[in-house]
């Protein structure tokens, strides 16, 4: 009976076995993760077909501008986001639209979400910036908006959307939201009203100098300003996309494009250097002005620049470098080094701006050994002692006692010696 049920058992294993010499079976294609609907996308057939597309919709042959355009991955047709477009996916059975808005997000009509990033969509992405470049003009809105921004106290919680690995991103525009410091400077901002400042250089010291700021606002500072006074007239708990700001910050700094992960302090530099450097261009024509140039003088090296009197050209370089913008008022400092010199003792003194420091950070290793030495040289002192090793201790005290007392009494005796005056007897012939 065991030998019967043993054969039936070898039968049924070589039965799941393949046949030597049979044509393996093909592995099985992964789905991609996400949105099932982006493997149908084609992008060596997009690029071939996208710079032929022209800026208008297909169907209503309106051209109302790229932030209002998409175009499908499918056949490159380029229609309303409003109107024409969930039309054509629903007819054609097209699920995948490019749009064409600084934030150039995608979109599946099947699956009515935003599929996640890959390398198919990318290869697409960049064909259609190629064909389609982000410019000034789409970057951001353009005139003279008031910017309303919360600066009475904390701001609304929102939540904001991912656009293809801006963790780094988001998480930096979280930080600057609730800087009460910068929201107070910026409210002012947004009013966009004309503002005097004053200017008083330290080197070399010159008389301050008051200026009127009336100059429009940079492309990059009217992106802030709208997502901080989008996101503070939002209900609470609304979720934002920052494409426009993305998109800004990428037109300025190219290694912010497309779908790489970046590093969330060399954002937070870029950004912060970028709204310091637009200011600084807003006050540096009233500079110019107020020594009798005009605004087109701007640029130093200008012919009228040059036939000013050196005294003229330095004090307008002075007063231009004494100029400290909001981000330096939030941010800044100023880092001073002194150097004395060793034979005539002299000493001179340095200060130079900063927005962050770079310290270096210790591994601890040296700390932590040192606090795990002094944890258990304290736990020993304090733990229990076994009843041996207290009677030990008590043995080596107590002859460590006797020890010293016989050797106090030899000393006593010497002592009492030395201190006889009888003289010691002659010794004998």
């Amino acid at each position: 009976f065991f030998f019967k049920v043993a054969f039936l058992c070898l039968l049924n294993m070589g039965k799941g076995k393949q046949k030597k010499g049979a044509p393996a079976a093909p592995p099985k294609e992964e789905e991609p993760e996400g949105c099932g609907h982006v493997k149908d996308v084609n992008p060596k057939k997009f690029s071939q077909q996208i710079p032929h597309a022209e800026l208008e919709c297909s169907v209503c042959q309106d051209t109302p501008g790229a932030s209002e355009l998409s175009v499908c991955l499918k056949c490159c047709a380029v229609l309303c986001d409003a109107e024409h477009l969930a039309d054509h996916c629903a007819k054609k059975n097209h699920t995948i639209a490019l749009s064409l808005k600084p934030r150039r997000a995608f979109h599946c009509y099947a699956c009515k979400s935003e599929p996640a990033p890959n390398a198919l969509l990318a290869a697409c992405a960049q064909s259609a910036a190629k064909a389609f470049p982000l410019t000034p003009e789409t970057a951001s809105p353009t005139g003279t908006r008031i910017y309303y921004v919360k600066h009475d106290g904390p701001p609304p919680v929102h939540g904001l959307r991912n656009l293809g690995n801006t963790c780094y991103f988001n998480s930096i525009l979280q930080c600057l939201v609730r800087t009460l410091p910068l929201r107070t400077r910026l409210a002012m901002l947004g009013e966009q009203k004309a503002v005097d400042i004053t200017l008083m250089p330290r080197d070399p010291p010159l008389p301050a100098l008051t200026v009127t700021i009336d100059a429009p606002l940079g492309p990059l500072t009217r992106a802030f300003l709208g997502f901080l006074a989008d996101m503070d007239s939002a209900a609470p708990g609304a979720v934002f996309a920052p494409d426009d700001l993305l998109a800004r910050i990428s037109h300025m700094y190219a290694k912010f494009r497309g779908f790489r992960q970046q590093d969330g302090h060399e954002l937070l530099r870029a950004l912060l250097d970028g709204l310091d450097f637009e200011e600084k261009l807003r006050i540096r024509p009233a500079v110019l002005r107020a020594h009798g140039l005009a605004d087109d003088a701007a640029k130093l090296g200008s012919p009228a620049f040059k036939a000013l009197p050196p005294a003229t050209q330095t004090a307008i370089y002075a007063y231009l470098q004494s100029i400290e913008t909001y981000i330096d008022a939030v941010f800044g400092g100023r880092l001073a080094s002194t150097v004395v010199c060793d034979n005539c003792h002299v000493a001179s003194r340095a200060t130079e701006s900063f927005l962050d420091l770079s310290l270096p950070l210790s591994s601890g290793k040296a700390a932590a050994v040192a606090r795990q030495a002094k944890t258990a040289k304290a736990a020993k002192s304090s733990a229990p002692v076994s009843r041996k090793e207290q009677r030990k201790r008590e043995k080596a005290d107590k002859k460590a006692a006797i020890e010293a007392k016989r050797g106090k009494g030899k000393f006593a005796a010497l002592e009492s010696e030395d201190d006889d005056d009888t003289p010691a007897p002659a010794p004998a012939p």
